[in-house]
């Protein structure tokens, strides 16, 4: 009998008594927690192996408290976008989730250190100092400020008296002037509706207002109760010896929940801010979804808060042959998770532009404007009529042009001044030896207090550019200097190319050449800016015609004068400038026999003719500070006639087509190549007067 290896007989037996059985079974563990009404997981699975990673969620249902720490066993967790990680061990694992009280409020200080014995004037582009000014009382806090968005007149630090009574702050921010308002728009990361404001005031006749920046309470009060208006009558005045003593006092406002908010003077009393508590509300945020035409998820934005309307801020949608025109739906108030999807048009597509004034007036009508073109408005000058308390100047539109997607509607803004603070140059003034007239702006003398500009860099703008401060306006321009010439201001500073300098509007005065009844015919005192007659030497064919280069009818200053100059000069609008009569007489000729002449022209502002400078007996005039930082020539060398500039006629030359008579700074007449940049503009008038 054969005998069995049992090398081999024991691994068979085996084989046979174990069957088809695998490796033997792994083990299993489960995730516990106590369940509450304040709180649910979810995310968990029943069961979980050795190694494997555990994903959850801890939802708070109790809008009144938040997560304070979770646990797997006694190990801490951190979550990352709002989910809690862990491995498993080899054992069952329990959950512990402790909730606390959520804050609801957080308060800031205002840091600030003074340089000087004055406070300082925040600039349009430091709206980054401003905020660094808040501190957050405890350093636990979160912060509750995103940004700055938009402030008008904030300064840093204060003062105030003189002599025994003078102080001087830094750590609070001033809020306007006793002749301007100051404000601030504050972005915040997560709604309020309280604020307890902490400082002190210039008069406890103070008026605050505080709420939503977006709120028609701003325009008309009461109008949608977005803010809250209330008098400091019980706060302290900032004097020596409350500074001194830090003997700072609050006032409370409420408002509805908003994460723009405003604060601002408005009866130009001064208040001064030395910390702000912001109170929380509990407001409901939604997720907006923003996807392509094709379902692609450009962007997702979480807790946007219920009622605000979302705004798309990541890169814009595009498609060949398309342009991006907007959203479907088109983005409003939102009370729920919202998507919106990318819509595109064939490239060439034009809208309807629409141009109103204050009282939905149609002004014009721009057909076929091109998607992504901005919109410029080329109708009559936009006015209203001054009330009872009012004059109002024509200030931009409402919304501000921006490249289109859709027909379009402007609505013209005006700025209100008090009728009892009568702005210069508004009426013709004849001076009280009747030998000129002040009548219309224009810049003129240059600003160098320093002091003044800072309050100028927040002052209202107007549709010129100009700024309205206590009831003067001033221009901010670029200087342009000629040719590398040497340029001086009348305080004998020299005038720097390509730098911005401010200047004062102040009335032009106009010498009058005659005077016919009521009819006067007025010349510019002195010469006001700098214009080129025309840009080249080129004749031209206009209807047939050959058109010279110093042709006044069809020149670049004629052009310039009855539309930049007379809007600016004259912007208190078509009201006022009907005060301005058309001039139609008068030869342009220097001779009669001048081949280059033009047809006479008619105009409510014209250069003076050859004829009309002869006749004057002494023709010299100055440049202003601002005409030379425009780049007007002017004589340094003759102390007999420093600062006289040369200026242009409208008169041709008869021998050369590329030169038009000027006056030269001794006054007398010559002719000048038409392309000189650094000539004069001395302009007339015709007023009728009652």
């Amino acid at each position: 009998m054969k005998r069995i290896n049992r090398c081999i007989l024991i691994p068979l037996i085996a084989l046979i008594l174990g069957g088809c059985n695998s490796s033997p079974k792994e083990d299993t563990y489960v995730v516990r927690y106590t369940s509450s009404d304040d709180y649910s997981i979810t995310g968990l699975l029943e069961k979980y192996k050795e190694n494997d990673t555990v994903n959850f969620t801890v939802n708070v249902l109790n809008d009144s408290k938040e997560i304070e720490e979770v646990k797997a066993d006694n190990s801490i967790l951190t979550s990352s976008d709002s989910v809690y990680t862990f491995t498993m061990p080899n054992h069952d694992v329990n959950l512990d989730v402790s909730l606390k009280n959520k804050k609801t409020s957080v308060k800031y200080n205002i840091s600030y250190e003074m340089t000087t014995s004055r406070s300082y004037a925040f600039k349009n582009e430091e709206s980054d100092l401003i905020l660094n000014t808040f501190v957050l009382d405890d350093e636990e806090d979160n912060s509750v400020i995103n940004e700055v968005s938009d402030f008008t007149y904030i300064y840093g630090g204060g003062y105030g008296g003189s002599g025994d009574t003078k102080w001087a702050q830094g750590d609070m921010l001033k809020f306007g002037t006793t002749s301007i308002d100051g404000g601030i728009i504050l972005s915040l990361n997560k709604p309020v509706n309280k604020a307890v404001l902490t400082g002190l005031v210039g008069n406890t006749n103070c008026k605050l207002q505080v709420g939503d920046s977006g709120s028609t309470d701003w325009a008309t009060p009461s109008s949608d109760n977005k803010t809250t208006t209330l008098t400091c009558s019980n706060m302290n005045v900032a004097n020596k010896e409350t500074v001194e003593s830090k003997d700072f006092t609050n006032i409370e406002f409420e408002f509805e929940s908003t994460t723009s908010l405003k604060i601002s003077t408005i009866n130009n009393k001064v208040f001064y801010l030395t910390n702000i508590e912001f109170f929380f509300s509990n407001v409901k945020t939604y997720t907006v979804t923003w996807l392509d035409e094709n379902g692609t998820v450009l962007k997702v934005d979480e807790n946007v808060t219920e009622g605000t309307i979302p705004e798309y801020k990541g890169e814009e949608p595009s498609k060949d042959g398309y342009d991006f025109v907007g959203w479907d739906p088109t983005p409003s108030e939102i009370y729920q998770d919202t998507t919106y999807t990318a819509v595109f048009k064939e490239k060439g597509q034009t809208y309807t532009v629409t141009w109103l004034n204050y009282d939905e007036e149609v002004l014009k009508v721009d057909e076929n404007v091109a998607a992504g073109t901005t919109p410029t408005y080329s109708g009559p000058n936009p006015s209203k009529p001054s009330d009872d308390h009012y004059n109002y100047y024509f200030s931009g539109w409402d919304p501000i042009p921006a490249p289109i997607s859709s027909d379009m509607t402007y609505t013209a803004q005006y700025t209100k001044v008090d009728k009892t603070q009568d702005l210069p140059g508004y009426n013709p003034v004849i001076s009280s030896d009747g030998k000129y007239i002040e009548y219309g702006l224009y810049p003129q003398t240059y600003v160098k207090d320093q002091d003044l500009i800072e309050l100028l860099e927040y002052a209202t703008t107007i549709s010129t550019g100009w700024r309205l401060y206590n009831n003067e306006f001033y221009f901010k321009a670029t200087s342009k200097i000629y040719n590398n010439e040497s340029y001086k201001f009348n305080d004998g500073e020299d005038i720097v190319d390509e730098k911005e300098y401010w200047f004062k509007c102040e009335p032009i005065k106009w010498n009058i050449a005659s005077k016919e009844n009521n009819r006067y015919v007025l010349m510019s005192n002195v010469l006001l800016d700098a214009y080129c007659y025309y840009r080249d030497y080129s004749n031209r064919s206009i209807s047939g015609s050959v058109i010279y280069p110093n042709n006044y009818k069809e020149s670049d200053i004629r052009k310039w004068l009855n539309g930049t100059f007379l809007e600016n000069a004259f912007m208190f609008g078509t009201n006022l400038l009907e005060t301005l009569a058309v001039n139609n007489s008068g030869s342009t000729t220097d001779t009669s026999s001048n081949e280059y002449a033009c047809e006479n022209t008619s105009d409510k502002v014209y250069l003076p003719s050859y004829q009309e400078i002869n006749g004057i007996d002494d023709k010299k005039a100055q440049t202003t500070d601002y005409a030379r930082a425009m780049g007007a020539w002017s004589n340094t060398k003759d102390n007999q006639y420093k600062y006289n500039g040369s200026y242009w006629t409208r008169s041709p030359s008869s021998l050369y087509s590329y030169c038009a008579w000027n006056v030269n700074s001794g006054g007398v007449l010559s002719e000048y190549a038409v392309d000189g940049n650094s000539h004069s503009v001395r302009p007339c008038i015709v007023i009728n007067l009652i």
